[in-house]
């Protein structure tokens, strides 16, 4: 078979036309989240390069939560959102800022839904479109009429939620997720320490707080010993009284030995 007979034996359509152009590509809707927990010698510091990070990222700090006592380890959270395009970046970045003790990412591809409700919403504006016409040249009766604004506004509803939903589906692929949780190495001691007289009041007012507790079992014995001081009194009455009278036959039996001794 000829060189030529080979090359005709191609059917035209296997081939594109010259003129033919192919849709692009839809981009894609993913959304990622993540979480890190890190282990830093500094909650401060890190607080501080993760302003940097971020502003260098283009993106915000959602939600802050650090707390912080005496003598404990402090500790740290934030929700950081950062464009999709970045993420993976920045998240490298936090995982060179501290110790990584567990990291975890999730993604969901909500392409298709994305794409879907966006076909759907412009159907739906059609459908009002033309029931907005219909309303306009309508000279039917006023049942007719009004079913149809209940039909208008029934679309109208189902436009506004799904235009709800796919902005949220826009602006959670758009920008991704990331929440960051830390703790410091060691206990958190306060970077000033406290003055003399600080430590005078400090001093001062745990010993009124002694004194005030001592003052408040004094006054709780006295209470729980009260309902028993009748029969204290009588007690202590009895063994005087008994108490006399011993001794007032010991003095007789004595008057009584010493003249016989005489």
């Amino acid at each position: 078979m000829a060189a030529g007979d080979k090359t005709s034996s191609f059917h035209p359509a296997s081939k594109p036309a010259p003129d033919a152009k192919v849709p692009p590509a839809l981009p894609r809707k993913i959304i990622y989240n993540a979480k890190i927990t890190v282990v830093v010698e500094s909650v401060a510091a890190l607080s501080d390069q993760l302003a940097k990070l971020v502003k260098e990222a283009g993106g915000y700090v959602s939600e802050t939560d650090q707390s912080s006592s005496t003598h404990v380890q402090r500790t740290a959270s934030w929700t950081i959102r950062v464009p999709v395009d970045r993420f993976e970046d920045f998240l490298a970045a936090v995982n060179r800022l501290g110790e990584v003790q567990q990291s975890r990412l999730d993604s969901q591809d909500v392409t298709q839904e994305f794409y879907d409700i966006e076909a759907r919403i412009k159907n739906k504006q059609e459908e009002e479109k033309r029931l907005l016409k219909h309303l306009a040249d309508s000279t039917g009766k006023l049942d007719e009429i009004l079913a149809v604004e209940r039909e208008l506004s029934r679309v109208r509803g189902e436009i506004e939620t799904m235009q709800g939903r796919i902005r949220f589906l826009a602006s959670s692929s758009d920008l991704s997720t990331l929440t960051i949780t830390a703790t410091e190495v060691e206990g958190f001691t306060p970077l000033v320490r406290p003055t003399f007289g600080t430590e005078i009041a400090r001093t001062f007012s745990h010993s009124v707080e002694g004194l005030v507790d001592f003052g408040k079992w004094v006054i709780l014995a006295t209470v729980s010993i009260a309902p028993w001081l009748p029969l204290v009194v009588l007690v202590a009455l009895l063994i005087v009284v008994v108490g006399r009278g011993l001794v007032r036959r010991g003095r007789v039996v004595l008057t009584q030995v010493r003249p016989e001794s005489r």
